[in-house]
């Protein structure tokens, strides 16, 4: 019985690298774009969340509005287009899945209708 020799690693190990401290990640399809925007607004207001410098990503299974349209209504860092298919949590793993290298150190996942959302916060 001989036992194999480990040998030395040729290349280094890369070190996971977040792009972002905190990452709003938001799944739309046909919310209304106003009630979308104030989430978003009150998210980024949130004290704890923007000490983080939160980005905001929003993937849109949509495909009849377009994508500069969301992006500067919501003020989005990012708008990808996904296929319709699947539920949110399919948006969510895609997300996770292709940024599994640089996902942020903290993530929020939702829905991008939200019920409940106020000039004032939550009702």
């Amino acid at each position: 019985f001989k036992f194999k020799t480990v040998s030395k690693i040729d290349h280094p190990i890369r070190a996971v690298v977040s792009h972002s401290e905190f990452d709003i990640v938001l799944s739309y399809y046909v919310e209304d774009i106003w009630d979308v925007e104030r989430f978003i607004r009150y998210l980024k207001n949130v004290s704890t969340i923007q000490r983080l410098s939160p980005r905001v990503i929003v993937y849109n299974k949509n495909v009849k509005i377009s994508i500069e349209y969301l992006k500067d209504t919501l003020l989005a860092d990012i708008v990808r287009v996904l296929p319709n298919r699947g539920r949110e949590g399919a948006t969510y793993l895609t997300h996770i899945i292709e940024n599994y290298d640089t996902i942020a150190n903290h993530t929020l996942f939702s829905q991008a209708g939200v019920e409940g959302i106020t000039d004032v916060g939550l009702a």
